[in-house]
C-alpha cells in the first residue's frame, strides 16, 4: 500500500486535513484509525462529521458508549472506539456488525487492537496518527486505501 503523509502542527491544520479526507470518502466507507492516546483521532472524526453536516453539539466521543451513530443530511455515520474492549467476545457483544447494515460511513478508532475481517464491498481507508519524535506538539498522519 502506498501511503501519503502530512505534518500537522495545530487544530486548524487538522481541520484542513479532515476536509481533504472528506474528498476521498466513497460510500460505503470504512475509516480505520490507529495511534496513541491524545494524538487527534477523535478530533479528526469530529471535523469530518461537521463536514457532513452533523452539528457540533451532537458529536461526542464513543469511549464509553463504544458506538455513536449520527444522521446527517448527507449520510449515516457511525463512530466506534475499540479502546475499552478487552477481547473478541467484548467486540461481538457491541453489535458492531449492525452498523454496516445502515451506516454509509464508519470510523473505527484503535482498529489495530483486533484482527477483523471487514466487509469486502466497503471502501477502506487506513489512517495512522503519530506524535513527531523531533518536534513537540506536532503530529504526523499517514493514510492510504486498499
Amino acid at each position: 500500500m502506498d501511503y501519503q503523509k502530512r505534518k500537522i502542527h495545530n487544530l486548524e491544520e487538522l481541520k484542513i486535513f479532515s476536509k481533504d479526507i472528506v474528498q476521498e470518502i466513497k460510500k460505503p466507507q470504512l475509516l480505520l484509525m490507529q495511534g496513541p492516546l491524545g494524538v487527534g483521532k477523535t478530533q479528526c472524526v469530529h471535523f469530518i462529521n461537521e463536514c457532513f453536516g452533523v452539528s457540533k453539539k451532537d458529536i461526542c466521543s464513543p469511549s464509553f458508549s463504544i458506538i455513536n451513530t449520527y444522521k446527517s443530511p448527507k449520510s449515516i455515520i457511525s463512530h466506534i472506539d475499540f479502546f475499552r474492549l478487552q477481547d473478541k467476545q467484548d467486540l461481538e457483544s457491541t453489535g458492531i456488525w449492525d452498523v454496516f447494515l445502515d451506516s454509509q460511513i464508519v470510523f473505527i478508532e484503535w482498529a489495530d487492537l483486533f484482527q477483523v475481517q471487514w466487509p469486502d464491498h466497503w471502501n477502506k481507508l487506513f489512517l495512522f496518527f503519530e506524535f513527531s519524535k523531533e518536534e513537540e506538539d506536532v503530529r504526523w498522519i499517514k493514510w492510504g486505501s486498499c
